[in-house]
């Protein structure tokens, strides 16, 4: 313990004081020899270079999916005009269905009348045939 007369200094971390103000000497931290130091730097120069290679990267598949976002809204584009027109046909194909559909639904009841219908029309056609 420490008698209450002597001042209290606070142990300093990485070489600053504790009061804030910057520290001017240029000597590595406690613990800290100067071989280490030049490690510490070249491991943080090779840690920046691999950031900004990393940062490249990913620059360049934002790109990439850019472009790829682009193609996939060409994509549904063609898809939704093919769709359009799929829906298109099938009601042009239902009007003709249906009228096929009611054409043979109504062809034995002319087939049944068609000797009369032809008789009337010979009869009182002008220009047939006696």
């Amino acid at each position: 313990m420490t008698s209450s007369s002597e001042p209290r200094t606070e142990p300093r971390t990485h070489g600053a004081p504790v009061d804030g103000a910057p520290d001017t000497d240029q000597a590595p931290p406690p613990g800290l020899q100067a071989d280490q130091h030049s490690w510490v730097l070249q491991t943080v120069m090779e840690l920046q270079k691999t950031v900004g290679k990393l940062t490249g990267t990913v620059e360049s598949l934002t790109r990439t999916v850019e472009k790829q976002s682009t193609k996939i809204d060409a994509l549904r584009d063609d898809l939704t005009k093919v769709l359009a027109s799929m829906r298109t046909a099938y009601v042009i194909l239902g009007v003709v269905g249906s009228l096929i559909a009611f054409a043979l639904y109504r062809l034995p009841t002319v087939i049944e009348r068609l000797p009369a219908i032809m008789e009337a029309l010979r009869a009182g056609a002008p220009g047939g045939s006696p």
